[in-house]
């Protein structure tokens, strides 16, 4: 007699029926596959199928396979409205420009072009990665709308070494760094020219960005209290833990800084070769 369509199912070494997408490998960790909404194939894993199962001696405790398939439902759901909603912001910053133009209002034209540009290169088409080129670009959108809401009260230099524009980082790592320059440093300054200086270097084996302002600054002390607790208005601390939890404890954020003297925050991580070694 032939398989009955119940023996046909696909199981677990326990089993357990498995649902579309899902599988058990040899070594007994399952495994999801799916199709994000950008068209990616992505995957899942993990030691256990149902939150209730026993994880094997030696492995890490993990969320079940089903708990992180409920999970990355609610994520995709999430990124096809957000996919949904930049269509229609870059269509409206797009009318909004063909009519500042039409009007001769050049300056809310190009306020409305570097909005765009943020917009773009920000959401990166859902990569979470993106290369400091893209990063640069980003950045350079951010600080012309900043320019233009401070009436231009500070100057922006930017040092770039063209050797690191391809490597890769993740997206929106930098804005928060210069939004604190910009806030806690420049903003608050009184007297003297408003200045504010962004470097992207590589160093060895390593990328290196700086951002340095001349604002009010701080006592070191404070300075680096910044990425160990979560200080309110600066977000410094989530920048720093980004960097590590994806690249390992040498990487992160480094806070230099003097009371009437600026900050410096140096922001490391590692190029992509070397991440690949590790």
């Amino acid at each position: 007699m032939g398989k009955t369509k119940r023996d046909q199912k696909r199981r677990d070494k326990k089993g357990r029926i498995l649902r579309n997408g899902e599988s058990q490998r040899k070594d007994g960790r399952y495994a999801f596959v799916y199709t994000d909404c950008y068209g990616k194939q992505k995957f899942l894993y993990s030691w256990k199928l149902e939150p209730t199962d026993s994880l094997p001696t030696g492995c890490r405790p993990c969320l079940a396979l089903r708990e992180k398939e409920k999970n990355i439902q609610r994520i995709e759901y999430e990124k096809l409205l957000f996919q949904i909603n930049p269509h229609f912001l870059y269509n409206t910053l797009s009318m909004m420009n063909w009519m500042a133009i039409r009007s001769n209002q050049m300056e809310i034209s190009k306020v409305t072009l570097a909005l765009s540009t943020f917009y773009r290169t920000a959401l990166s088409k859902g990569e979470d990665v993106v290369t400091v080129e893209n990063c640069i670009q980003n950045m350079q959108a951010y600080l012309e709308i900043q320019l233009t809401m401070h009436d231009n009260n500070f100057s922006v230099d930017w040092d770039i070494d063209p050797t690191i524009k391809n490597e890769k980082m993740p997206k929106l790592l930098l804005q928060p760094v210069i939004e604190n320059a910009i806030e806690h440093g420049i903003d608050e300054k009184e007297d003297g020219d408003k200045k504010l200086f962004l470097s992207f270097r590589g160093n060895g084996d390593d990328v290196e960005i700086t951002v340095r302002d001349n604002g009010m600054g701080m006592p070191q002390e404070k300075a680096e209290t910044l990425v160990t607790y979560q200080a309110k208005g600066y977000g410094l601390k989530n920048v720093n833990d980004r960097i590590r939890l994806l690249y390992g404890e040498k990487y992160g954020i480094r806070i230099f800084s003097a009371p009437d003297e600026g900050t410096t925050v140096v922001m490391r991580f590692p190029k992509e070769g070397r991440k690949n070694e590790a």
